[in-house]
């Protein structure tokens, strides 16, 4: 129900408005004296803000009188008492339950359907990639074919279910092992992916899901919402995880003919726990996002700070992470349009890869500018960078390439991260205007906000590292070693201060001159 004086939502079995404190029930003792007065503005019903000299909603039609009791009578406000029935409550959470099954395969069917797409243009790149780490199974199946044993043919490497691991961004391992002549040869390569671009199609997936439950549960608050996406995540985590046991390729051939001697194997896994973590987090966060804009953003932004507490510092501490990584993307895509040219001559610019590309460096952006610390580690070379100091480069030449950036960039590249450490300043200081109206304590609203954003950037570089790392028995293949990203403590303790102090001198200086600032 709606409060009568605020318009704002509120439970039936609440006897106060949560935003206001106005009577939500009014009892009136039978043969008492009353009259009928018409003083609504927000319908009772469905919380639409009328003209006053309406008697009845224009949009439900419900009346918009109130009842007031003469002189000598006397008004009671007693609790309101939810109507229960023996089944009621197993009825309703039948019925988001099996809503949230729907929602939970719905979103797993799409993702799917958007794989597909995506596997057309990664399925090719991962055997290429593969084959120059010296795995290539269709070779090795033509030896034994031409050898003169019957022996089965190997399916695509990387099919539609390793992009569906791949775009909720679960890790995998890659094993070759072969034995020949009483030898054993054996080369693994783990590969955690990372690129942000790969988590839209979850997201888009999640996002149809969860505005399908919402709309088939429009009756639920902000914070029920929640509670339902928590469900929707566990299901659609539950999927993935049975999903990962049955996706990846496997190819096993025993060969005793001929020259050609041994048993042979490869096979790609993903891990399940992996599979289930992701699935709830990503299941649960997007899922709320889709039921959000059900509601609409406007309309769950005020609810969130009316009935939150801290809510404001909250949704600023995740929204500035969004908007900085966007800002940082739009930078990076204008910086590869202006060196097109000089671009292509070195890698092969399709759309896809762009795109990629684009997404990942726009990611690393912002964490620099964010003064995180960036670590790159090649084989046994290790090399950081930062904002103020730059790259710290080794003498080893493995990581020259690193010192290219005036290639792309122009000499002035360390002097335009100096400008560009303006979208976060500017960004922090919008989050502590938006505190100091919305939160009683600056201090309080300010550590959340603080917190929120840090374990947000935390969480995002988590997920988002890139990392190879192969190791063989033989000794003639020399070990892979790659890792590109943020370290999750650095980048909570800096991501915290930074934030804190830029929002909270904002805050307080806006709290103390008001609107004069």
């Amino acid at each position: 129900m709606y409060c009568r004086t605020c318009g704002g939502h509120n439970e039936e079995s609440w006897n106060y408005c949560i935003h206001d404190g106005t009577p939500l029930h009014t009892f009136v003792p039978k043969n008492s004296p009353v009259k009928l007065k018409q003083d609504l503005r927000y319908c009772p019903s469905c919380g639409t803000d009328n003209n006053k000299r309406n008697n009845y909603c224009e949009n439900c039609g419900n009346s918009l009188f109130s009842v007031e009791q003469t002189k000598g009578a006397f008004s009671v406000q007693t609790p309101a008492l939810p109507k229960l029935k023996s089944s009621s409550i197993f009825k309703l959470n039948q019925k988001k339950w099996t809503s949230a099954a729907i929602s939970a395969v719905l979103s797993i069917a799409l993702v799917f359907i958007l794989s597909f797409f995506l596997n057309m243009k990664l399925g090719d790149g991962m055997a290429n990639f593969l084959k120059e780490k010296d795995i290539d199974i269709e070779e090795l199946a033509n030896e034994i074919a031409d050898a003169g044993i019957d022996a089965p043919k190997p399916g695509p490497i990387f099919g539609l279910s390793d992009t569906v691991m791949m775009s909720h961004l679960v890790d995998s391992s890659i094993t070759f092992h072969a034995e020949e002549q009483g030898r054993e040869h054996e080369r693994s390569i783990d590969v955690q992916t990372g690129s942000p671009l790969f988590l839209f199609i979850p997201f888009l997936g999640l996002l149809a899901g969860g505005f399908y439950f919402a709309f088939k549960n429009k009756e639920e608050t902000i914070h029920e919402r929640l509670r339902s996406s928590l469900f929707i995540g566990l299901g659609y985590g539950v999927i993935l995880a049975i999903i990962s046991l049955f996706a990846g390729f496997s190819y096993d051939v025993t060969a005793d003919q001929g020259l050609l001697r041994g048993s042979y194997s490869i096979n790609t896994d993903y891990s399940f726990w992996g599979s289930l973590v992701n699935g709830i987090v990503f299941g649960t966060l997007f899922s709320y996002i889709g039921s959000i804009l059900q509601m609409g953003y406007f309309k769950a932004r005020r609810e969130i700070g009316s009935t939150t507490a801290y809510g404001e510092p909250i949704y600023q501490g995740m929204a500035t992470v969004v908007k900085g990584f966007i800002l940082s993307t739009i930078v990076t895509f204008i910086v590869f349009l202006y060196h097109y040219d000089d671009l292509k001559i070195f890698i092969d610019l399709s759309a896809s890869f762009t795109a990629v590309v684009v997404s990942q460096l726009g990611l690393w952006l912002w964490g620099i500018l964010n003064l995180l610390i960036m670590t790159v580690n090649v084989e046994d070379v290790t090399s950081s960078f930062h904002l103020f100091t730059g790259f710290d480069e080794k003498t080893d030449q493995t990581l020259s390439w690193l010192s290219s950036t005036d290639l792309f960039f122009g000499s002035d590249f360390q002097l335009w991260l100096y400008l560009l450490v303006f979208i976060p300043i500017l960004l922090f200081i919008w989050a502590g205007i938006k505190i100091s109206k919305q939160s009683k304590s600056i201090i309080q609203g300010i550590l959340i906000f603080s917190v929120t954003y840090g374990l947000t950037m935390a969480f995002l570089a988590a997920i988002t590292n890139l990392g190879i790392s192969g190791v063989s028995e033989n000794h003639e293949m020399k070990d892979l070693t790659l890792f590109i990203g943020f370290k999750l403590i650095g980048t909570f303790c800096i991501s915290v201060l930074f934030s804190g102090v830029v929002a909270g001198i904002t805050a307080y200086v806006k709290r103390s001159f008001g609107k004069t600032y």
